[in-house]
């Protein structure tokens, strides 16, 4: 459920209501916990930076070396500063049209 003190007793008590709800219901609490944070750590290590290197892999046979160069660099000096280190999920239309402006 949590630990103290981070985790008062009336959380706990709550926390544990709602698995007994769950187990009633047929659901395992502890599994689901497990998928949620399968879930959040699987969009968090998909950075726009990891997603975009992928896609780079894939298309550099398709290129001449100097194009998929170009494109990396590119990349590189003027989308990965802003964009890199956050997962593919949270970015959005406004921040990828203010990269690019600022390019």
């Amino acid at each position: 459920m949590g630990e103290y003190p981070d985790m008062s007793l009336g959380d706990a008590r709550e926390a544990r209501d709602k698995a007994r709800k769950m187990l009633k219901a047929g659901r395992d609490p502890a599994r689901e916990k497990r998928q949620i944070v399968a879930k959040a750590t699987a969009d968090a290590e998909n950075t726009f930076e990891k997603v975009t290197r992928e896609w780079h892999k894939l298309q550099k046979p398709q290129w001449n070396q100097k194009h998929a160069e170009d494109v990396l660099d590119s990349l590189v000096t003027g989308v990965f500063p802003d964009l890199g280190h956050i997962p593919i999920k949270e970015i959005t239309p406004q921040m990828v049209l203010e990269t690019l402006r600022a390019i």
